[in-house]
């Protein structure tokens, strides 16, 4: 009887060390295809450093992401996540289907611009939808960002421009693949940051993530950046330094059709500069550069600078990524709000 107990105790715990080393094999085994994928790209580099799984609650968790863009672009995007948290649905992944949730903890994405940007078209990121669609029928019911950052590096004016937006925070919702799983594949992301530590970002996006063509609506707010943050930037280049003030943006862009449309709207509020004597004339030559740079100036007042800028760009490249353009614009929003104060100060300091 003793006998056959230790056997059958041995055949539990070989069963055991058996799953066990399945389960670190299949952990190692992922994350090697993850890594030869990317090795095989001919657009994107990096490495996943960590994979671990817990089986029986569906969870899979990718660490220490490193990745890079290393296509043609004008605008180069890097990431690094230090976590990312996938629950999937079992029940439908046994029916061929990709289903459940996700969690991005401390995302940091980076964007570098190497030459100006045309006007006339939007910017191009990497091809991550058409990736996507590629996919078995997936849905991600939900995507939570936690504490991410982006930082944009503009590399296209006289000294690198560099805008930060922290603290990012938000959710996307209903990434769909196909209309076996949802009759609605509109997606939609809700993003709040901070810009410069000191605007408050709101972004509101709806998009159609397995769309052919680009095709979302964006509504994006920044209250309340305040101008000395600009002064390590303009003070060298353009020979003054804010005392105070605050620039605001507002953006409301539509794509379909191979077009994106829409206005950007500044607003300079409260502006003063450290040389009180010829403040006048430099809000006057303000004015004139940003109605000679970026576009209409719809109210003049005081103590309030507010102008309009008509977007229209054609889109560039084949099925780009929705949410890599959005960012890529948001840069280049930040870019053309600021530009304008050190194109006309060059002149006049």
């Amino acid at each position: 009887m003793k006998r056959k107990m230790k056997i059958l105790v041995s055949l539990v715990l070989l069963v055991i060390a058996s799953l066990v080393v399945l389960w670190f094999s299949l952990e190692f085994g992922i994350r090697w295809y993850i890594n030869k994928e990317i090795d095989e790209s001919d657009q994107i580099s990096g490495n996943v450093g960590t994979v671990s799984i817990n089986p029986l609650e569906g969870i899979y968790t990718v660490g220490d992401i490193d990745l890079s863009y290393t296509g043609d672009a004008t605008d180069i995007p890097v990431i690094k996540i230090r976590s990312a948290v996938l629950n999937l649905d079992w029940k439908t992944l046994f029916s061929g289907v990709l289903s459940g949730d996700m969690k991005i903890i401390k995302p940091d994405f980076r964007t570098i611009q190497k030459s100006p940007p045309q006007k006339e078209k939007a910017p191009e990121g990497p091809p991550l939808a058409k990736t996507f669609k590629k996919l078995i029928p997936s849905q991600v019911e939900l995507i939570r960002i936690t504490d991410g950052d982006l930082r944009m590096l503009d590399q296209t004016q006289p000294a690198p421009l560099e805008i930060d937006i922290t603290q990012i925070n938000g959710d996307i919702r209903n990434l769909t693949n196909t209309r076996k799983l949802s009759d609605n594949l509109f997606a939609s992301a809700n993003i709040i940051g901070t810009v410069l530590e000191s605007g408050k970002l709101s972004l509101k996006l709806k998009f159609a993530p397995a769309a052919e063509d680009l095709y979302f609506t964006l509504k994006s707010e920044i209250k309340g950046i305040r101008l000395l943050k600009l002064n390590s930037f303009l003070s060298d280049l353009a020979g003054i330094t804010f005392e105070g003030g605050t620039l605001n943006i507002d953006m409301n862009l539509d794509a379909k059709n191979g077009f994106i449309r829409g206005f950007i709207e500044t607003v300079y509020q409260n502006v003063s500069f450290s040389d009180p004597e010829n403040e006048g004339g430099i809000l006057e030559r303000l004015k004139e550069g940003i109605s000679d740079l970026v576009g209409e100036i719809i109210e003049d007042e005081e103590e309030r600078v507010v102008t309009r800028i008509p977007v229209k760009m054609k889109v560039q490249g084949t099925e780009p990524d929705v949410l890599f353009t959005v960012m890529l614009l948001l840069q280049q929003a930040l870019v053309d709000a600021i530009i304008p104060i050190l194109g006309d100060m060059e002149a006049g300091k």
